[in-house]
């Protein structure tokens, strides 16, 4: 017991950062969860004790310090969970330089390399950090590596110990990449620890927050707000599948309630489909959400309707506006410069240039913020030390965003680059935009204005990325756009582009992709409006033809922003009919309710066709299990059924209840 009072007072009498607080929690809470991973079921599968991590941690550490010279930059691309914690923090202990990376992308292997080879070539790295899965998928990533000259390593740790060795920075933190290449902002131990503690203070947080995160690990809100956050206050944090959050959002909702979580949040367009899918519940779905009490909203600009929208769910699931905290930051400012406070309160709101915005809140302790010509500029104890391989950053950050400060809180309204000129004249994108959405709601979901080069006239015109929220999408719709856009702005649009809301190009934390929707815009090769034809699909009665399966990929990629199929497209790869992993995670829900059957993910890792695809999903059509059905042991238990006997069981006595438990009913 001595020797660990005295281990605990040298770890924390140095200079503090994230590891230092790792183990103090390894002694003083070494048997308290620290991670929790569950499923898409929110079943818990596996937990790691701070003191289990600590161990992970150290192994790594001695695992990779072999292969690692001082300082050297060591690329993190794990799929999210405790792997890429490990591997994280293992770097950083063996003196290197983390840099967290997207999880690969088995299915579009080849992308994946390109944009993985940019980092490389940005980093230079000593070594990169993979799965095996990764390593044994058809892309053959080792042959890839090796010629690279780079060493890899898998998450498989030798037993071993290593004496700390941190150094400085603690890891490069690259951008989202919104409106331009992602760059990375290097992010020092001293940043770290002091972005964590203003996160603290700014939430009231203690080791008893309950933290649940399905955010993306390699990205600095997910994985500084949530992951490193928890360690710096030793509490617990759930891990919740992300593909899940899209596909079933009142799963979430149910992982909220039994596991009591207390802080969950994320971009404004995920709280959105949880509110939604929570207003539209079946009349028998109930949960109570009275235990959250956090939930973080940034990364995006914040819709006024989400208040509206979670104000709508206090009757029946016990939170409303005032568990919503909005906030702002950024990568540059290692992750948070402002917070909703105090928390519990409702979001203010003002109207700036004729739109309604929602405050992002007040500056954290350690931040200045200042406007100049309404451009925002901020100062902070969090502040990266600049760009790799670029400028250092001045005292004072200018950011790009345009806000105004009312109040002492902070309002954002654009982008400095969202401003659109044609003609000579100023027009701010974020005034077309909301002017369509408004008007043109709720089958308008987003809208991205963008110039566009005429090169025929040797100017700009208005490019129009219309996101809409359902298939019933009528054509005529879009000469309304147009002379809606012609009467209130008086422009012509040059180009106008119609998708479903899910097939935007955003970023991993749900930012648009400005630079990713001009490229969408400008390669289209005119408007694309759905049609009514999925509906020939109705529910199944017999089994499909492998044709038949075919027939409904091919239909549900053109109708949902994917290249025409025709007859070469049955052969040709998926990417190339336009499906980045998002909307596979899609295809697959669409192809589960069609069949009404559960299909894992992982069929996609194998069959990169439709061809492929509709054969192997006939091939094993009668193996696959009913999406209504889970297994108890080697019994198959409806879940349907189920649910009727307990709603009766619910109405019986307490006297009727003991007989049928009697009775072996």
């Amino acid at each position: 017991m001595l020797r660990q009072k005295a281990k605990l007072k040298k770890c924390m009498t140095m200079e503090a950062t994230i590891l230092s607080f790792l183990e103090k929690n390894s002694i003083e809470r070494g048997l308290v969860p620290a991670y929790c991973e569950l499923n898409e079921q929110a079943e818990l599968q596996h937990t790691v004790t701070y003191g289990e991590l600590y161990k992970k941690v150290t192994a790594a550490a001695y695992t990779i310090a072999a292969t690692l010279p001082p300082c050297g930059r060591v690329i993190i691309a794990l799929p999210d969970g405790t792997d890429f914690i490990t591997a994280l923090l293992g770097t950083m202990w063996a003196g290197g330089v983390a840099v967290p990376y997207a999880p690969p992308d088995l299915h579009r292997g080849v992308t994946y390399l390109e944009n993985l080879q940019k980092l490389i070539d940005s980093t230079e790295p000593a070594l990169i950090i993979v799965s095996e899965t990764f390593l044994n998928s058809a892309v053959r990533p080792a042959r890839f590596l090796a010629g690279k000259g780079l060493k890899w390593l898998v998450p498989a740790w030798k037993n071993g110990t290593l004496k700390q060795m941190t150094t400085e920075p603690a890891m490069l933190q690259y951008t989202s990449g919104s409106t331009s290449e992602p760059k990375g902002a290097i992010v020092t131990h001293k940043a770290l620890v002091n972005s964590l503690e203003m996160v603290k203070k700014a939430f009231e947080f203690d080791e008893n927050t309950r933290f649940l995160t399905w955010l993306p690990m390699h990205h600095n809100m997910g994985l500084i707000g949530n992951i490193l956050e928890n360690i710096y206050l030793g509490s617990t944090c759930y891990l919740f599948p992300r593909e899940e959050v899209l596909k079933n959002p009142l799963a979430l909702a149910k992982a909220l309630e039994k596991y009591q979580i207390s802080c969950s949040g994320g971009p404004n367009f995920a709280l959105n489909l949880l509110a939604e899918a929570l207003i539209n519940a079946p009349k028998d779905f109930k949960v109570d959400l009275s235990k959250w009490r956090e939930a973080f909203c940034g990364s995006e600009t914040i819709d006024p309707d989400l208040l509206r929208k979670f104000d709508a769910l206090k009757e029946r699931y016990q939170v409303d506006s005032s568990v919503l905290i909005p906030c702002y930051g950024l990568s540059e400012a290692t992750l948070v410069v402002t917070v909703k406070q105090p928390k519990g309160s409702f979001s203010r709101l003002e109207t700036i240039n004729g739109h309604r915005i929602v405050s992002c809140g007040r500056p954290c302790v350690g931040v200045e913020l200042k406007t100049i010509n309404d451009e925002l500029f901020v100062k902070s104890t969090a502040l990266a030390e600049g760009y790799w391989h670029g400028e250092r950053f001045p005292e004072w950050l200018e950011t790009g965003d345009l806000a105004q400060i009312v109040g002492g809180e902070l309002f954002i309204y654009g982008r400095k680059k969202e401003i659109i000129i044609i003609g000579g004249k100023n027009y701010y994108a974020r005034d077309i935009e909301s002017a369509i959405k408004e008007r043109f709601a709720p089958a308008v979901a987003e809208i991205v204005a963008l110039p566009i080069s005429d090169v025929v006239l040797g100017t700009e015109q208005l490019g129009l990325l219309v996101a809409i929220n359902t298939q019933e999408y009528p054509a005529q719709q879009a000469s309304e756009i147009r002379q809606f856009v012609y009467n209130k702005f008086a422009l012509n649009i040059g180009k106008m582009l119609v998708v479903e809301r899910a097939l935007l190009p955003t970023t991993p934390n749900g930012k648009i992709k400005r630079d990713g929707a001009l490229k969408l815009l400008k390669n289209a090769a005119a408007p694309k409006f759905f049609t009514d034809k999925m509906s020939n699909f109705s529910q199944l009665s017999k089994k499909p033809t492998t044709e038949e399966i075919a027939a409904f990929c091919s239909l549900w990629i053109e109708q949902n922003g994917g290249e025409i199929v025709g007859e070469k497209g049955f052969t040709a790869d998926l990417t190339s009919l336009g499906l980045d992993s998002l909307k596979l995670a899609l295809l697959l829900g669409a192809l589960e309710e069609w069949l009404d059957k559960s299909i894992s993910a992982w069929i996609f890792g194998e069959c990169q066709t439709i061809k492929a695809l509709a054969t192997k999903l006939f091939r094993q059509y009668d193996n696959l299990p009913d999406r209504n059905v889970v297994h108890a042991g080697d019994k198959k238990i409806d879940l349907a059924a189920a649910e009727s006997y307990l709603a009766a069981m619910d109405k019986l006595s307490t006297e009727e209840l003991r007989a049928q438990l009697n009775a072996g009913n």
